[in-house]
C-alpha cells in the first residue's frame, strides 16, 4: 500500500510485481561454535531468483554496498531495492 508520500512500498503490487524489482535481507546465522554471520541475501523479486548471498563475522556499511554493487553491475542495475524494514 501506498503511504501517499509518493515512496513506494514492498506490499505495493506495483513494486512487488515490477521485473526491476529486489529484496534484500541482512540476517544472523549462529555457527556450531556459537560465534555469529551475518547473512546478505539478494532475491529477485519477479521470479524469486537468488541473485546474491554472502556471509561475513562483521559487517560494515561499506561492506552492504560492495556486495550490492557486485550483485548489480552497471548494466544490471534494479530500479527498487526493498530492504527487510519496509515489510514491517
Amino acid at each position: 500500500m501506498s503511504t501517499g508520500r509518493g515512496d513506494l512500498h514492498a506490499r505495493d503490487p506495483v513494486v512487488s510485481s515490477s521485473p526491476a524489482a529486489v529484496a534484500m535481507d541482512l540476517f544472523v546465522a549462529p555457527t556450531i561454535g556459537f560465534d555469529l554471520l551475518y547473512v546478505l541475501v539478494i532475491v529477485r523479486l519477479e521470479r524469486r531468483n537468488l541473485v546474491w548471498i554472502n556471509v561475513t563475522p562483521h559487517p560494515t556499511a561499506e561492506w552492504i554496498a560492495r556486495q550490492v554493487t557486485e550483485a548489480f553491475p552497471w548494466a544490471e542495475a534494479r530500479r527498487h531495492l526493498i530492504d527487510d524494514d519496509q515489510l514491517q
